[in-house]
């Protein structure tokens, strides 16, 4: 089995697997070059697109309900615009039944400032919807962190708004991958608040998806 479904939104975007392409190792490497955890070497950064690759070819969509967290399905995912990559995703299941955990979301650094974080995100429902998942949870860096991101701040506000839980918070401990401690700021929304989220975005209200 392997990472194999894509989604194709009506506007043009779309979520794909990452592939193991000159292309995709160049958008990687960039949109890991500044990302404010984990080591930021080259051969680090190559390590992490192999093992990420591994993970894809690994996956197996029809177990994403029934594993559990000791043996957990990890997905990472490419965002398009009209061909262009604009951000990845890796998705991690089995923690909690239904449940997709954003273990990373990065936005390629030359289309940041675009608004294409909302459209990233709001992506991932697609998903949702095509692997029947209920819940989705993602922890962010706090402001006053290193890599703070200005439209996560911007975005917790709608999510806010709509309910979400933003509640948890947390501190990461150096170690492996963490090399400086940095406060989090929990996200966990139904996939409810997603359709609710969506609906009242003028640029995604009426937009349809199609799976291959």
């Amino acid at each position: 089995m392997a990472t194999t479904t894509i989604c194709t939104a009506s506007n043009g975007w779309k979520f794909r697997p990452l592939t193991e392409t000159a292309s995709d190792q160049d958008f990687f490497m960039r949109c890991w070059k500044d990302f404010p955890q984990g080591s930021k070497t080259y051969i680090a950064r190559l390590n992490r697109f192999s093992r990420m690759l591994l993970n894809n070819d690994n996956f197996n969509e029809t177990n994403i309900h029934t594993y559990t967290g000791e043996n957990l399905q990890i997905a990472t995912y490419v965002s398009e615009k009209d061909g262009t990559a604009i951000g990845t995703s890796t998705w991690v299941f089995g923690a909690e039944a239904g449940k997709m955990n954003v273990r990373f979301g990065i936005v390629d650094p030359t289309h940041r400032g675009k608004g294409y974080f909302s459209d990233h995100n709001i992506m991932t429902l697609g998903m949702m919807e095509r692997w029947n998942l209920t819940h989705i949870n993602a922890w962010f860096q706090a402001p006053g962190n290193a890599g703070h991101n200005t439209a996560v701040s911007s975005t917790r506000t709608k999510w806010d708004d709509l309910g979400f839980d933003l509640t948890g918070t947390t501190t990461t401990s150096p170690g492996d991958f963490h090399l400086e401690a940095q406060n989090l700021e929990y996200n966990e929304a139904t996939i409810a608040q997603y359709r609710t989220l969506k609906a009242g975005d003028s640029d995604w209200s009426s937009v349809t998806w199609a799976y291959s």
